[in-house]
């Protein structure tokens, strides 16, 4: 502890805030560091003093720093005014940022844009749903989305159920693998989905996409395999029910295309969340491998590769081991970019 002085925890520990990092809390906490241990109490009163501007929903101060800055600085943790505007529930300085042209498509360090971070805080506080989301859906929502995948431009208007699907996996699946990842599969489930959207009020998202059976549909309609002419491929079936954005997609982000699990840094997690989450990590960047090599691929696949690289055949292979073998070698038989 003693090579890390007090003013770079304080740094750290705000960034831990800005990004609830559950795992840096509490290796600070190791350090001595004790704000870290009551993060939950602490950090809220901290953090409404670093942004009482934007808490006070006052443009005036924000206009100063813009006029030296521009509207799209960052600060030290690397988030915009627009973004610290929405996680704050501030729709004057949101306006304000928009009239002098904030760009609303940059992301902070785990690919949410300004959007997805209200989609985020929404999820995890039905309160803010309940009474900030409203207003400030409007006003951050963007026309359309584009993506690519296998060498396809796909646009997706602000009116498809898909826009507002995808963004919302964009906003969570970070959190899915480290919280969800405990216990679970971290996928998306249309109950995922129900519950985020339970306080959308209908103006914003009709209720006929709020029900289950229209949540599914859309899930299934757009998983890689579908044999669908609308199908936009944004999702991978893990497994009956749970899904995670397509593995193989991009995202265009200030001019240039991004994986979007590059996006989200789930490469970062390897180091930071539990093995069984780990495992699901591996299984993903297996199914990447054997997508990219052009082959039809799905997560039974991935699945099977995987469970024989590491010697791992008991849980469902015990009385179907040939038959696995047996189609691992007929799909490493095809020609690759069949």
């Amino acid at each position: 502890p003693d090579r890390y002085n007090k003013k770079a925890k304080d740094t750290l520990y705000e960034y831990a805030l800005f990004y609830r990092d559950e795992r840096t809390f509490k290796e600070l906490a190791a350090l001595n560091y004790r704000r870290a241990e009551d993060w939950q109490r602490d950090g809220d009163g901290l953090m409404r003093r670093l942004l009482n501007d934007y808490w006070r929903d006052n443009p005036k101060p924000i206009h100063q720093q813009v006029q030296q800055y521009g509207p799209d600085f960052r600060n030290k943790c690397n988030l915009s005014p627009l973004m610290l505007a929405t996680m704050c529930a501030a729709p004057q300085i949101i306006q304000f940022l928009k009239e002098l042209g904030a760009d609303m498509d940059i992301v902070d360090n785990y690919g949410r844009n300004a959007f997805r971070l209200l989609l985020l805080q929404a999820f995890r506080e039905p309160e803010f749903c309940r009474d900030k989301l409203p207003e400030l859906y409007p006003l951050l929502k963007a026309d359309h989305l584009k993506l690519r995948v296998d060498g396809r431009l796909i646009k997706i208007n602000d009116q498809q159920a898909e826009f507002f699907m995808f963004n919302f996996a964009l906003a969570i699946t970070r959190l899915l693998f480290i919280e969800k990842g405990r216990r679970d599969l971290p996928g998306l489930e249309s109950s995922d989905f129900l519950t985020a959207v339970e306080g959308y009020p209908s103006h914003i998202l009709p209720d006929y996409r709020k029900k289950r059976a229209y949540i599914s549909s859309i899930l299934s309609k757009n998983e890689v395999n579908r044999d669908d002419k609308y199908n936009k491929k944004l999702f991978v079936r893990v497994r009956h029910g749970y899904y995670l954005p397509n593995p193989l997609l991009e995202a265009l982000i200030s001019e240039a295309w991004v994986n979007v699990y590059e996006l989200l840094g789930i490469e970062s997690l390897k180091e930071s969340i539990d093995s069984r989450s780990t495992y699901w990590l591996e299984l993903l960047d297996t199914y990447r491998a054997m997508a990219a090599t052009g082959r039809p691929a799905d997560m039974e696949l991935a699945w099977l590769k995987l469970a024989f690289k590491n010697g791992d055949t008991r849980y469902w292979l015990n009385h179907h081991i040939k038959d696995a073998e047996a189609r691992l070698k007929a799909w490493e038989e095809l020609p690759a970019g069949r």
